[in-house]
């Protein structure tokens, strides 16, 4: 009797633990797993977050969907500012933002501003992956952030 117990409580441990982190939603966060915790100050690598933010949105609980879609919409704003403005975000200096138009900085300084304060999200966001999934993302204070044009 005491065989077929441990049997049966392995059998419910092993299922309750593959089972653990294997939603949809937990899926999607391994599948986007570089590009959420690659955050760095390329276009291209907030082009591939915003993506990722999107794809996990469209599995995320209710509860962090905003988040994600705030911070898919902030990344986008980014990408489409440094599009705009004709230098990649990885060579933006000083030459080339004085050599700007100031439409074209003004832009840039609205959407890493709005990128910035999304901090709480992706902060939620971060908790929320810890408690759902049981992985761990970078944080906002640990990934790359854009700092606002000087001329």
């Amino acid at each position: 009797m005491r065989r077929v117990a441990g049997a049966v409580i392995a059998a419910v441990t092993a299922t309750t633990l593959a089972s653990c982190g294997t939603s949809s939603y937990c899926q999607a966060v391994e599948d986007n797993r570089a590009a959420l915790d690659g955050f760095t100050l390329s276009t291209e690598a907030f082009r591939d977050g915003a993506e990722a933010m999107r794809a996990i949105a469209k599995e995320a609980p209710s509860e962090v969907r905003d988040d994600y879609e705030a911070t898919a919409d902030a990344a986008e704003s980014v990408v489409t500012a440094q599009d705009e403005s004709g230098v990649p975000m990885d060579q933006l200096d000083r030459a080339a933002i004085v050599a700007m138009d100031q439409p074209k900085v003004d832009a840039l300084r609205a959407a890493y501003a709005e990128f910035a304060n999304t901090v709480t999200q992706r902060r939620a966001i971060a908790e929320d992956v810890a408690d759902a999934c049981d992985v761990s993302l970078k944080t906002p204070s640990q990934q790359a952030q854009p700092t606002e044009p000087e001329r």
